[in-house]
C-alpha cells in the first residue's frame, strides 16, 4: 500500500511538476507579450509625442500668420483711414469746384451760341439785300 501510495503521490507531484511547468511557459509567454507590448506603447507614445509636438509647431505658425494677417488689415485701414479718404475728400473738393465752374460757364456759353445765330441771321440778310441790290441795279 504504500508503494501504491508513492506511486500515486509521484504521478500527483509529477502532474503538478507539468501543470507548473505550463504554467511558467505562459508566464513566460506572457512576460514576452508584455514586453512587446510595452515597445509598441513606448512607440505609440513616441509617435503621439512627435505628432503633439508638430501640431503645437503649427498652431504656433497659424497663430504667427494670423497676427502677420491682422498687421497688414490694421495697415490697410489705417491707409484707407489717412491717404484714402482724404484723397476721395480732395477729389469731391475739386469735382464740386468744376462744377461750379460749368454752371458758371454755361450761361456763357448759352450767349455765345445766341450771338452766332443771331450772327448768322444778320449776314443772311445782308446777303439777302446783296442779292436784291444787284437785281436792282441790273434792272
Amino acid at each position: 500500500m504504500n508503494d501504491e501510495l508513492f506511486t500515486e503521490m509521484y504521478h500527483l507531484m509529477r502532474s503538478m511538476n507539468d501543470r507548473l511547468i505550463h504554467v511558467e511557459s505562459d508566464m513566460t509567454e506572457f512576460k514576452q507579450e508584455m514586453t512587446e507590448f510595452k515597445q509598441e506603447m513606448t512607440g505609440f507614445k513616441q509617435e503621439i509625442t512627435k505628432d503633439v509636438v508638430e501640431l503645437k509647431q503649427e498652431i504656433t505658425d497659424l497663430k504667427q500668420d494670423m497676427n502677420n494677417l491682422h498687421q497688414k488689415v490694421t495697415d490697410l485701414e489705417l491707409m484707407i483711414e489717412n491717404d484714402v479718404k482724404r484723397d476721395i475728400h480732395i477729389l469731391a473738393e475739386n469735382h464740386m469746384n468744376i462744377i461750379d465752374r460749368v454752371n458758371a460757364a454755361i450761361p456763357l456759353l448759352d450767349k455765345q451760341n445766341l450771338h452766332d445765330i443771331q450772327i448768322r441771321y444778320v449776314i443772311n440778310k445782308v446777303d439777302q439785300l446783296e442779292r436784291d441790290v444787284k437785281l436792282l441795279q441790273s434792272a
